[in-house]
């Protein structure tokens, strides 16, 4: 192996391990022997971009591909440089020319339909993003249930459709909202959710039976994966189905919760800073906990919503906010205690759309390159009516984010 290439080889083994400096040293002695060396040129891009270093992000990439025009992995990686720079129409060219190159690349449409979801074409984009499941960067294999996919246009009346729940807590939470309307086709609907949701799922009136998985599942004539609905149903941005709550708070938290967070003498504020800590792209969309430190100063009640604390930032919130730790808690719990707050200030994780789909007032805090969800240039979210997006003006603004949310608990 020459000795481009095995500094090349080496880079990827350690980005794979998430040694990202490590990695950007094994491509700089690719480059080195070789400037022109595509492959290293769009993996040093990649590892930029996971850096959220995009200006150098976007060099390598565009230098990859002029070194290579034919070079199909570069012209990807130029797109989700240009995603994550918020250069939707750049982005969308990438990924034709990729699908050029290589017609009908299931990474390609999918990255296409985010971002198209991004720019607010959810016709287009909700259908793309179905080739999801032909990709191997999907972390979910392909399901073949031997039944047909409901497509959104076969009768459902007389019908039973296996809806079976994908990816994240946020996102059966969120699309979740589309069980009632199979309903009203008159099917009988079987949900497949993460076990940590049913009491909260069951709780509410989503008009369908609830499984888990291990669960017996009942024959069912058609299946549909939980993030294929708007698709199937057409969903635009005017016909998302945003009435809320559609989520209930299970009773007996409800009258648990009562008696934890005592009668209210100040205004209750529910906070959240940062996601799933295993998340590729946790450090982009979280903060550190002393960056909320403005907050404390307001006269509030501050709740910590999040369970998964480290010890310093148990020791920071000591005399700042209420931590409750309890020795079981799961999402019904987490929906009591956010429906006993007055307003929930969190950044990109389950309890934003949790608070959303309980109708509660919701300030979501989003990296400058949010996820496509939330779109771009809008301040509130056609998913959620309670919720108002606070976006960093430029990469990293974490700063300038809190200061609004100062403002605003201040009523400026």
């Amino acid at each position: 192996m020459s000795e481009k290439n095995a500094a090349n080889a080496e880079g990827l083994t350690l980005m794979a391990a998430a040694n990202l400096t490590g990695a950007l040293a094994a491509f700089d002695r690719a480059l080195a022997a070789d400037p022109q060396f595509p492959e290293a040129l769009t993996n040093r891009g990649t590892v930029f971009l996971r850096m959220g270093r995009y200006r150098e992000a976007l060099d390598s990439a565009s230098a990859a591909v002029l070194a290579r025009p034919d070079f199909a992995i570069g012209h990807f990686n130029l797109g989700r440089t240009f995603a994550a720079m918020n250069r939707v129409e750049d982005a969308i060219a990438s990924y034709d020319r990729v699908l050029m190159l290589k017609p009908g690349d299931a990474e390609a449409l999918w990255a296409k339909g985010t971002v198209q979801i991004l720019a607010g074409n959810f016709r287009e984009g909700w259908s793309n993003y179905d080739a999801r499941w032909r990709t191997p960067s999907f972390a979910h294999p392909p399901r073949d249930f031997g039944t047909p996919k409901w497509t959104g246009t076969e009768p459902l009346a007389g019908k039973t459709i296996f809806v079976h729940g994908e990816q994240g807590f946020g996102d059966t939470i969120q699309f979740c909202r589309y069980l009632p309307l199979l309903a009203t086709r008159g099917a009988r609907v079987v949900f497949m959710a993460q076990p940590e949701l049913r009491g909260l799922l069951a709780a509410s009136s989503l008009k369908c039976e609830l499984f888990v998985p291990g669960d017996a599942v009942p024959k069912f004539d058609f299946d549909i994966p939980l993030m294929t609905l708007p698709a199937a149903f057409a969903t635009t941005v005017e016909t998302v189905p945003a009435a809320t709550p559609y989520l209930s708070v299970p009773v007996d938290k409800a009258a648990r919760w009562d008696l934890i967070v005592d009668s209210p003498s100040r205004r209750r504020v529910g906070l959240a800073w940062s996601g799933r800590r295993s998340h590729r792209d946790d450090h982009l969309r979280s903060l550190q906990i002393e960056m909320l430190a403005p907050l404390f100063a307001i006269d509030a009640e501050f709740h910590v919503l999040q369970t998964d604390m480290t010890d310093a930032e148990r020791r920071f919130l000591a005399g700042r906010a209420r931590l409750f730790d309890l020795p079981v808690r799961d999402f019904g719990d987490a929906a009591a205690h956010v429906a006993a707050t007055d307003l929930v200030i969190t950044v990109d994780t389950s309890i934003a759309h949790l608070a959303g789909a309980l109708g509660k007032p919701v300030w979501i805090l989003l990296a400058h390159a949010p996820d496509f969800r939330w779109m771009l240039n809008r301040a509130d979210s056609p998913w959620y009516p309670t919720a108002r997006l606070l976006r960093q003006p430029d990469f990293g603004a974490w700063d300038q984010v809190v200061e609004e949310v100062v403002r605003r608990l201040r009523g400026g």
